[in-house]
Formats: structure tokens, C-alpha cells, sequence
């Protein structure tokens, strides 16, 4: 995907009320972002979270984090939100790399990879081998890219 700067993105993500600013201070109380005790699912690099989106629509009871790292991708899936909201459906602008920073353990029932190729695999492998490492237990990774291609749409 070709990124391309779009002026006052940062802005408008910090103006927005689905995105979760300062996610680290939410560690181990996740739940209480969204009022429920439902499953959380969260899906890194996101994109313009057109995967996401179709899964909390299609799941009101799994409650859906998304985690960008780009502005300029986060800010589409941003103006979606804001045609029709989704309670169960959040955003956070971070690097996936501070994921244990931001999730405790046991805290995550699922992690999305949809669409990053190799170097999803390698991830998986990492914290499948390796929980205690990672610092969270993930009960499943999902990694198949024909599903979630299909689901995207691409």
C-alpha cells in the first residue's frame, strides 16, 4: 500500500472519540473501555480497517481493537466510524512492537494478522513458541491469508 501524507490527520485523530489515546494506562482493564465483559480481538496494521469493521458489524458481542501505526490509514478507518458507529469497534495509533505495553496477559482472545505476508509468519511463530517472552498469552493467531484476504475484499 502506498502511503501518502495526509495534512491533519494526526489532528483528527486526536480529536477522535473511537480512538484510544494514552492505550497503555487501559493495561488489564480493557473491558471497562467498552462497558462488557465480551472477548477482545484485536487486529495489527489494521489498514483502513475494512476487515475489522465488517467483523464487529457482523459480531456485536466481541468487542474489536485495531492497532495502526500510520495516521494517514487510521484517518480512513476513522471517517467509516463516523458514517456509522460500531460501540464493540476501536482504534489505536501505535507501533504493534509496544503490544505488551498496551495488553496484559490473558487480556487478548484473539490477534488478527491479515495482512502482512512473511513477516506475520515469522510473528506467529515468535509468540506461539515463546508466550512467556511476548509477555501475553494468545488463546489464537490467526494467520490465514486466503481467509482474510477474501474478508478484505482484495
Amino acid at each position: 500500500m502506498r502511503l501518502k501524507n495526509v495534512p491533519g490527520s494526526r489532528e483528527a485523530i486526536a480529536d477522535s472519540v473511537f480512538v484510544i489515546h494514552e492505550p497503555e494506562t487501559n493495561k488489564g482493564a480493557w473491558q471497562q473501555v467498552f462497558g462488557n465483559d465480551h472477548e477482545i480481538h484485536v487486529e495489527i496494521g489494521m489498514g483502513k480497517g475494512r476487515f475489522l469493521y465488517e467483523m464487529a458489524s457482523l459480531h456485536p458481542d466481541i468487542n474489536y481493537i485495531g492497532i495502526e501505526k500510520y495516521s494517514s490509514v487510521l484517518l480512513r478507518a476513522i471517517q467509516k466510524m463516523e458514517e456509522k458507529e460500531l460501540p464493540n469497534l476501536r482504534f489505536v495509533r501505535m507501533d504493534a512492537e509496544d503490544i505488551t505495553e498496551v495488553f496484559g496477559r490473558d487480556e487478548i482472545d484473539r490477534i488478527y494478522l491479515t495482512r502482512c505476508w512473511q513477516n506475520c509468519i515469522n510473528w506467529c511463530r515468535r509468540r506461539q513458541n515463546s508466550p512467556a517472552k511476548s509477555g501475553i498469552r494468545n488463546r489464537s493467531v490467526d494467520c490465514d491469508h486466503e481467509k482474510a484476504d477474501k474478508a478484505a475484499g482484495t
